[in-house]
């Protein structure tokens, strides 16, 4: 299967994750992408996130790859509108598989797929 949509996806390292450079279960994911809603700490527009502070999401947010559950261990701000999920990849067969985040039980769009070895 041809992605549609790669996704601004990377590694645990900060290297884009795409069929040459696929990651594996177990490991960390960080996807960036726009419009969580609110965070834990007042934002002000146009200026960058506190470095000491993380800006959570306040709505739950769940996420799957390849229809299976994985873990978030963080979704917040990281700059002006931008938002980042980490996650944990779960056993997922290789390829390329459908990443789906949900926030406040809607799943976002559009959705990106992510090459697994």
């Amino acid at each position: 299967m041809s992605p549609q949509h790669q996704g601004a996806i990377e590694n645990a390292s900060y290297r884009l994750v795409s069929a040459a450079n696929p990651v594996s279960s177990g490991k960390v994911i960080l996807i960036y992408c726009t419009g969580l809603g609110p965070v834990t700490v007042p934002q002000v527009d146009g200026v960058a996130a506190s470095g000491s502070a993380l800006a959570s999401t306040t709505f739950p947010v769940t996420a799957t790859i390849g229809g299976v559950a994985a873990t978030v261990g963080f979704a917040g701000l990281v700059a002006p509108g931008e938002y980042q999920f980490n996650i944990v990849v779960p056993s997922v067969p290789s390829g390329d598989n459908l990443v789906v985040l949900k926030v406040n039980g809607v799943s976002t769009q559009p959705n990106a797929y992510l090459a697994v070895q």
